[in-house]
């Protein structure tokens, strides 16, 4: 594991707000997203070689075996992908939930005319968030 962020989801999961709707298993490693070198492939797993710089997400319906760990295991067909060129670990290890809500949150306010963010407020106006892709990522 090179790089492992944590969210507002661990938060809640370590404050013990999660236990209501979501299986623990113990000991409770805290974590999703991650950045690392692939160490090992598991039987059958594919599109990955030994030594590829990956980050991505670790998913499973259960809260056990976080990203905030030395090593982690996830599907090579989910979750996971090579980091890109010019993107460092660092970076691509706080990528994986942020980097999603803010995709699907531009897709959501389908941007339109050449635009490459949205700014997104919330209750009351109380909070502004400024979510910015560049144009090519924007439009995919």
């Amino acid at each position: 594991m090179a790089a492992a962020s944590l969210n507002g989801f661990d938060i809640a999961t370590a404050a013990g707000y999660t236990q209501a709707f979501m299986e623990h298993r113990f000991p409770l490693v805290l974590g999703q997203d991650f950045a690392g070198v692939v160490e090992a492939l598991g039987e059958g797993a594919e599109g990955f070689a030994v030594g590829d710089a990956v980050f991505g997400v670790v998913m499973k319906p259960f809260l056990g075996a976080g990203s905030l760990a030395q090593y982690v295991a996830v599907p090579a067909g989910h979750g996971v992908a090579r980091i890109p060129a010019g993107v460092t670990a660092g970076v691509a290890g706080a990528l994986g939930v942020a980097g999603a809500t803010a995709v699907r949150s531009l897709d959501a306010v389908a941007l339109a005319g050449g635009r490459d963010g949205a700014d997104l407020g919330g209750p009351a106006g109380w909070v502004r968030w400024r979510c910015s892709l560049p144009p090519a990522a924007a439009r995919r």
